[in-house]
């Protein structure tokens, strides 16, 4: 499967709802509080830092990534974009994020490109 199947597949908010809901509840969906088959049936759409708007701001960030920054991405470099983009949103509201990469690039040791490109 490509990137491309995947945007295909999983191209609206409601083919990534029911990915999420496939993948969080293989056995049928049921709400945590009220136990309800319809979800959300008791109005929770949140429920302490998870929300769905968490879901749909990460695919949100790949999808622009992936769009604006690569414009495309072989098999091989799937795993190390979505590495990138995880390590980003997690560190979104870092207050230290610029301090701390530029910390890094200088105490680092230099990158070569055998290093870069060597297989996994």
């Amino acid at each position: 499967m490509t990137i491309t199947d995947v945007f295909q597949l999983y191209s609206t908010d409601d083919h990534c709802s029911e990915l999420l809901k496939r993948l969080r509840w293989p056995n049928g969906v049921e709400c945590p509080r009220c136990k309800s088959k319809t979800v959300p049936n008791c109005g929770v759409y949140v429920d302490g830092d998870i929300h769905t708007n968490t879901a749909e701001s990460a695919f949100s960030l790949l999808k622009r990534g992936i769009t604006g920054t690569w414009h495309k991405i072989s098999a091989k470099h799937l795993q190390a974009c979505l590495d990138k983009m995880t390590f980003r949103f997690d560190r979104r509201k870092s207050s230290t994020l610029f301090f701390n990469t530029i910390r890094h690039m200088a105490t680092a040791d230099p990158l070569t490109l055998e290093r870069l490109t060597k297989s996994a």
